[in-house]
């Protein structure tokens, strides 16, 4: 029903016994002031509101600790709040039970904590749209949201900004969050392991993104944008998302140690993200971009550019994407200009600790780190590259100084398996040893009509070079069409223009090398 006259309202308030209200009952709420007050007549704050609708209750006769009926109730803001500021005194609203609030005005309500509070505890459902939530602070979880178990949220059209906690700084979530054309930017997980700068999914809880922006948050443990640690299951579905230029532990945050710039999943978290875009994000120490844990993490038709992981170690890196022993599929997606840029930083484009990947359809471009693996690294594991490009991809100093500097386009350390069916690995650099693909004592098979063209392996001793490809010792199989073609080795000394096989066994079958130079 909507708001008739206020003293009629007391008058059934006291007459009907809450009990006895049908179940079906559900109230209309106008706020029509932008003060955070109870119990003034002649007007309604957001406050008393919520309270009222959370109690099933006229406003003003809200009977404490006795909600009535299970309703959902709506509240919308008065044309004289247009685009106002509404400033918590009273600490954090908190909704119990069902209930939508939408502004309904041009300009959106800000409902601002002033960095003293929480702005929304969430403990039943709750649809969200069309204001803004502003400089939410706690000292623990949730600096803008808490979405405890038994609650949801649905957000449409809001921006949640400048809002502050331990781990969560905009959004904690142990239940179900929504989001469509939202925009969470500028929020901080401040604690010494904090994590989530934008967002964090506490376990049994979910995350459902769509055409929204999570921009700018910081975390000093993982995930500036989002932290994924809500256990196994598919927790966080992200749906032409920007995720764009969130920090993970780099200055002014604190590195602890800083994994996961755009998002971090911890554990065995599954992760869908189709579209959208993780461009700009750092890392202090791994995946500047995205960073799994042990789950599937499906990247599809998404662009991953621009991103940055510091750590100096030879396991450290990821610029793009770092994958820590779980399956990662990139499926038409393009991942360019990242950088492992640490001291013996590995895998500019992706880093893949152990587990499976697979790179369907993809790009990786133009990407750099000092150690290894300027498009990909694989510590352990194996990968699968069907009908993707390795262009431009660099170990030869574009991301500090070679450290030696092997496998331009792709490099595996350990006795895994790298499988290249068509595609290219074209203009890739390496300091040391192969330009193109470097091979550890694992197989590697390059096939289908794969082409292995103008890559340059700069290593200046007799057992460096291997333009196209160097083979440490493993096996190595070229078969089925494929074309090594144009490669160099042009150290002082180096071998191998097309390919150098150090050690291990090599086939050469149906195959093509031509006006390679060392």
């Amino acid at each position: 029903m909507t708001r008739p006259i206020r003293p009629l309202l007391r008058w059934i308030a006291a007459s009907v016994p809450m009990a006895m209200m049908p179940a079906v009952l559900a109230t209309s709420y106008v706020v029509d002031t932008a003060a955070d007050s109870v119990g003034v007549d002649g007007s309604i704050s957001l406050r008393e509101a919520v309270q009222a609708a959370t109690m099933n209750a006229v406003v003003g006769d809200a009977p404490a600790g006795q909600p009535g009926p299970a309703t959902v109730d709506d509240i919308t803001f008065a044309p004289s709040l247009d685009g106002a500021v509404i400033t918590l005194t009273g600490g954090p609203l908190t909704v119990g039970d069902a209930l939508t609030i939408d502004d309904g005005n041009p300009a959106p309500v800000v409902i601002d904590a002033a960095g003293v509070s929480q702005i929304l505890i969430v403990d039943s459902s709750l649809a969200l749209s069309d204001v803004t939530l502003a400089n939410g602070f706690v000292a623990g979880t949730g600096g803008g949201v808490l979405v405890n178990a038994s609650g949801s949220l649905v957000i449409e059209s809001v921006a949640i900004r400048g809002c502050t906690a331990e781990n969560g700084g905009a959004i904690y979530t142990a239940g179900a969050v929504a989001l469509t054309r939202a925009e969470i930017t500028g929020n901080i997980a401040n604690g010494s392991p904090g994590s989530g700068g934008g967002i964090f999914i506490a376990a049994g809880g979910s995350l459902n993104a769509q055409a929204s922006v999570i921009a700018e948050n910081t975390a000093n443990r993982a995930g500036g944008g989002i932290e994924d640690a809500s256990g196994a299951g598919l927790g966080l579905v992200l749906t032409n998302v920007t995720l764009d230029r969130n920090n993970a532990g780099v200055a002014p945050a604190t590195a602890a140690p800083g994994n996961g710039g755009g998002l971090h999943v911890t554990g065995p978290g599954d992760v869908q993200i189709t579209g959208g875009s993780a461009n700009g994000n750092i890392a202090a120490r791994e995946g500047g971009g995205l960073w799994n844990g042990s789950g599937l993490m499906t990247v599809d038709g998404t662009e991953v550019n621009s991103n940055r992981a510091s750590g100096p170690a030879a396991d450290d890196g990821g610029g793009g994407i770092f994958n820590n022993g779980g399956t990662l599929a990139v499926l038409g997606s393009v991942i360019s200009g990242n950088d492992a840029d640490g001291a013996a930083g590995s895998g500019g484009g992706i880093f893949s600790l152990s587990g499976e990947v697979t790179v369907s359809n993809s790009t990786l471009s133009f990407n750099a780190a000092n150690r290894a693996g300027g498009g990909v690294e694989l510590a352990d594991g194996t990968i699968v590259l069907d009908g993707s490009h390795l262009i431009g991809n660099d170990v030869a100093g574009t991301a500090g100084a070679p450290a030696p500097g092997n496998g331009g386009g792709l490099h595996i350390t350990a006795p895994g398996g790298v499988t290249m069916v068509g595609g290219t690995a074209f203009a890739n650099e390496a300091g040391s040893e192969g330009g193109g693909l470097w091979n550890n004592k694992g197989t590697m098979r390059v096939e289908g009509g794969a082409v292995v063209e103008a890559n340059a392996a700069h290593g200046a001793t007799a057992t460096e070079g291997g333009g196209g490809l160097f083979n440490n010792g493993g096996t190595l199989d070229v078969l089925g069409g494929a074309l090594i073609a144009g490669n160099v080795a042009d150290g002082a000394s180096g071998s191998g223009g097309g390919i150098l096989n150090d050690g291990g066994s090599m086939t050469v079958s149906d195959a093509v090398i031509s006006g390679n130079v060392a």
